[in-house]
C-alpha cells in the first residue's frame, strides 16, 4: 500500500501503524501501481486507521507535522483529516478538532491536571509542535481562560456537580470549583466583571456547600449590611486562597443581585417565578394598574432591572446599603431609570421602577420612608412632607438626584408631573393632622389647576375653607366659587380658596360644583337705575354704563348683601358694594378698590387716578 499523498515523513509516522506501507515516492509511479495491483490510500483512509489509535503525545505531534506537510498539496485535505484523532490532557483521545483548545503560554501541566474535572478537550501539550497550524486550521482554538469559562463544558460539570443523582462518574464538587476558579484567576478579572457561575458549589464556613449566589466574602460590602441569617459564609481557607476578586468574579456576590429581563408581562397570574425575587413587585404592579384605565391593561414592562435582597438588610445598616446601592453603576441605574411601560390601548407609561417604588415606600431614610421626605427650600409642600435633615443622611444626603429617584419630594410642581402625583398631594391634603396655610393650600389648588384632567383622580375628600376656617370636608359638600358676589350666599358651606380665574378649571378638575349652580338668590325689591359716575366709566370701559341702587338690597332668601351681579345688571346699596360690582362685571376685579375710593371720595379722582399710571 501506498499514501497517494506522501513524504518521507509521513511513512516513517505510519510504518507501525499500516502494515506493508511502501516508502515514499512509489506513489508517484502509478503504472508500476497498477500492474503490481497496489493499493494507494488518500488522507481519509489515514485517519481512519489512526481511530482508536493509542500512541503517546509526541507520537501525534510528529505525525501532525507530517501531514501539515502533505495537507497544502491535497485540496480535500481538510474535509479528509475533519475526523483526525487527537489526544487531550486529561487522557482521552477524541476525533475532531472542533471544539478542542489548544494550550498556550502560562497553561502548565499542573494548571491542566486542575482543570480536568470540567471535561474540557484541552489537547496534550506534548501533542504540539511543528503541527500546530494544522491543528488550528482544522478547528482547534486557543485555550485563552476566557474562552474557556464560556465553554458550554464548564456550565455542564458546574451543573453536574450540584446534580443530586450523583452518578458514579460524577467529578467531586471541590474538585470543579477549583478548577473553575484557577480559570477564573487565569483570566485576571477586571473590576466588577462578572462570568456569571454564580451556580457554582463552593465550600460554605460550617463544613457544607451552597452554591456562590448564597455566600458571601466575610469582609464584602454586602456581608456588612445584610442579616447574618442571609448568606452564608465562604470557607476561610478558600478566601484566602482565591481572594475576593476570584470569589466575586465567580458569582459569589459584592453586591445586590440584579434581576433582568426584557418584555415582561404585567399579570400576576403568568409572573415568572424568578420575579418572587423582586421585593413588593406585585405591590408595584398594583400601583402601576392604578394609575390607568381599565384599558391599559395587560401591560409589558419592555425591559426590567430590579435588584433583588433589599428585605435582608439589617434596619441599622440603610445608611451603608443606600450608599451601596448609589455607588453601584449597575443599581445606582435600576433605582434612577424609569420603568417604562406599553400599554394594551397602545399608550405608553414611565414610572419610578420597581425597586425605586420599593425603597420610596419603606423605612430606609433617616428611618422614614423616602416618599414621606422632603429636601429643598420650596414651601408648598411644607407641612404635607417631613424635611430631611441631611445629617441623618450622611452617605446620600449630597447626591439629590439619587434621593429624588427615592421618592424625597422637592418641589410641588414636580410632585405634580410625577405619575400618580396629583392623587398623592390631594391624598396628602385630605389629611386633617397636616398642617396647611390658607395661603399655602391656595398656591397648591392654583398649580394643581394646570394639570391635565386625565392625570387626576376625583377624591372624596377635600380641604376647604369654611367660615373662615379650613375643614377636611366631604368633596361632594364643597363648591368652587365662581362669582365674588356669592361669598355672603355660602350659608355654611365649603369652598375652596382660590382665584376666580381658576374656578372652572379646578372645579371640573375635581368633579365639583360651581357656587353659581348650587346658589340662586334673585333680588325682590325694585330699586332705582343709576348711571355710572363718567371718571369710573373712563377707568372701567367694560362696565355696564348704569346700575341699580337699593335703600336696602335683600334677596329672595331673605339675606341681606351689599351688592349682586344678576344678567349684566350691577345692584348695590353701598358704595363699596357699588365699587365691587362694576369692577367685577368689567372684567377687573383688581380695580375694585381704586374705584370705591373715587366713589366715596369724588373730589380726590384725579388725585387717585395718578397712580394707576404707575401699574
Amino acid at each position: 500500500m501506498v499514501v497517494t499523498t506522501s513524504t518521507e515523513s509521513l511513512v516513517t509516522a505510519l510504518e507501525n501503524v499500516i502494515p506493508g506501507l511502501l516508502p515514499s515516492g512509489f506513489e508517484r509511479d502509478q503504472a508500476a501501481l497498477s500492474t503490481l495491483g497496489i493499493r494507494g490510500l488518500g488522507l481519509a483512509d489515514v485517519v481512519e486507521a489512526l481511530a482508536g489509535l493509542d500512541r503517546a503525545p509526541a507520537w501525534w505531534s510528529a505525525l501532525y507535522a507530517a501531514l501539515d506537510t502533505v495537507s497544502g498539496h491535497d485540496p480535500l485535505a481538510f474535509d479528509a483529516l475533519a475526523a483526525l484523532p487527537v489526544p487531550l490532557a486529561d487522557g482521552r483521545t477524541v476525533r475532531g478538532l472542533r471544539g478542542t483548545l489548544r494550550p498556550v503560554a502560562g497553561l502548565d501541566a499542573e494548571a491542566l491536571t486542575a482543570l480536568a474535572p470540567l471535561g474540557l478537550r484541552i489537547i496534550h501539550p506534548d501533542a504540539l509542535g511543528a503541527g500546530t497550524g494544522l491543528l488550528d486550521r482544522l478547528g482547534a482554538q486557543p485555550a485563552e481562560p476566557r474562552a474557556m469559562l464560556a465553554d458550554p463544558a464548564v456550565l455542564a460539570a458546574v451543573d453536574a456537580a450540584d446534580d443530586p443523582t450523583g452518578l458514579d462518574d460524577q467529578a467531586d464538587p471541590l474538585d470543579v470549583a477549583a478548577a473553575v476558579l484557577t480559570l477564573v484567576q487565569a483570566a485576571e478579572p477586571r473590576p466588577g466583571e462578572r462570568f456569571g457561575l454564580d451556580r457554582i458549589l463552593l465550600p460554605d464556613a460550617d463544613g457544607g456547600l451552597a452554591p456562590a449566589a448564597e455566600l458571601l466574602v466575610p469582609d464584602s460590602a454586602l456581608a456588612a449590611v445584610v442579616e447574618p441569617d442571609g448568606y452564608g459564609l465562604v470557607d476561610a481557607d478558600w478566601v484566602h486562597r482565591w481572594g475576593s476578586r476570584v470569589l466575586h468574579a465567580a458569582g459569589v456576590p459584592d453586591s445586590f443581585p440584579l434581576l433582568r429581563d426584557t418584555d415582561v408581562l404585567l399579570d400576576p397570574d403568568s409572573l415568572d417565578d424568578d420575579l418572587d425575587e423582586v421585593d413588593g413587585f406585585e405591590d408595584w404592579i398594583d400601583h402601576v394598574e392604578s394609575l390607568c384605565p381599565p384599558e391599559a391593561a395587560p401591560m409589558v414592562l419592555t425591559e426590567l432591572a430590579a435588584v433583588v435582597g433589599l428585605e435582608t438588610v439589617r434596619p441599622g445598616a440603610w445608611p451603608q446599603a443606600l450608599d451601596l446601592l448609589a455607588r453601584t453603576p449597575a443599581l445606582r441605574r435600576a433605582v434612577l431609570r424609569p420603568a417604562r411601560l406599553e400599554l394594551a390601548d397602545g399608550g405608553k407609561l414611565s414610572v419610578p421602577s420597581p425597586t425605586a417604588w420599593w425603597l420610596s415606600r419603606n423605612p430606609v431614610l433617616a428611618d422614614e420612608c423616602p416618599a414621606d421626605l422632603i429636601i429643598g427650600e420650596d414651601t408648598a409642600l411644607a407641612g404635607l412632607y417631613d424635611p430631611l435633615d441631611l445629617e441623618d443622611a450622611p452617605t446620600v444626603g449630597e447626591d439629590t438626584e439619587f434621593l429624588t429617584a427615592l421618592g424625597v419630594k422637592t418641589t410641588a410642581r414636580e410632585l405634580l408631573a410625577a405619575p400618580g402625583g396629583p392623587d398623592e398631594l390631594l391624598d396628602r391634603l385630605a389629611e386633617p393632622d397636616r398642617p396647611v396655610s390658607r395661603s399655602q393650600l391656595t398656591d397648591l389648588y392654583c398649580t394643581l389647576a394646570e394639570v391635565p384632567a386625565d392625570q387626576v383622580s376625583p377624591p372624596d375628600r377635600l380641604r376647604a375653607t369654611l367660615d373662615g376656617d379650613l375643614v377636611v370636608t366631604d368633596a361632594e359638600d364643597v363648591v368652587v366659587v365662581d362669582a365674588p358676589d356669592l361669598l355672603p350666599l355660602l350659608a355654611g358651606r365649603p369652598y375652596l380658596p382660590i382665584p376666580l380665574r381658576y374656578a372652572i378649571a379646578l372645579a371640573d378638575l375635581l368633579d365639583l360644583r360651581l357656587a353659581s349652580e348650587v346658589i340662586k338668590a334673585d333680588i325682590t325689591e325694585p330699586g332705582e337705575l343709576r348711571d355710572v359716575p363718567e371718571p369710573v366709566r373712563n377707568l372701567l370701559p367694560d362696565a355696564p354704563p348704569t346700575y341699580v341702587e337699593h335703600d336696602d338690597l335683600i334677596l329672595d332668601d331673605g339675606t341681606e348683601v351689599d351688592w349682586r351681579v344678576l344678567d349684566g345688571v350691577v345692584h348695590t346699596s353701598t358704595f363699596d358694594g357699588l365699587a365691587r360690582g362694576l369692577a367685577w362685571a368689567a372684567g377687573r376685579w383688581d380695580q375694585r378698590h381704586l374705584v370705591a375710593a373715587m366713589l366715596a371720595e369724588p373730589e380726590r379722582t384725579a388725585e387717585l387716578l395718578v397712580e394707576v399710571d404707575f401699574e
